[in-house]
C-alpha cells in the first residue's frame, strides 16, 4: 500500500492521541500530613472538584496542620488560609504561580522557599 494512502490515517491516529493528553487532568494529590488531607477531602466532597486544576481556593484553619508537603501539586491555586495551625519548618511552594493569599497567620516559625 502506498504511504499516501496511509498518511491520513496516521495523522488523524496522532491528532486524536495528542488530544486526549490535551483534556487530561492531574489526580488530587496526597498530603503528607493526614490533617491536611482530610481538610481537602472535605473540600473535594463540598465542591465536588475531581482534579488537582480544580481547586482554586483552599481553606484549612485550626487544623492541626503540620506539614505542607504535596500542596505544589495544586497549580491553580489561588488562595490559601492554612492559619492557626502548627505549620513549622521550611516549605517550597514552587509551582504555586497563581497564589496570589496565602494565610500562615497564627502558626509556629515557618520559612517559605521559592515563594
Amino acid at each position: 500500500m502506498p504511504i499516501s494512502r496511509l498518511l491520513p490515517a496516521v495523522v488523524a491516529v496522532a491528532v486524536f492521541s495528542l488530544s486526549q493528553y490535551a483534556n487530561a487532568q492531574t489526580p488530587l494529590p496526597q498530603f503528607y500530613d493526614a490533617n491536611f488531607q482530610a481538610c481537602l477531602t472535605e473540600q473535594v466532597a463540598r465542591n465536588g472538584w475531581t482534579s488537582a486544576e480544580q481547586v482554586t481556593v483552599l481553606s484549612c484553619p485550626n487544623r492541626g496542620i503540620e506539614m505542607l508537603g504535596g500542596v505544589q501539586q495544586l497549580m491553580n491555586l489561588a488562595e490559601l488560609d492554612l492559619s492557626n495551625n502548627v505549620v513549622r519548618g521550611t516549605w517550597n511552594l514552587n509551582g504555586l504561580n497563581q497564589l496570589g493569599k496565602l494565610n500562615l497567620a497564627g502558626n509556629c516559625s515557618i520559612a517559605l522557599d521559592d515563594l
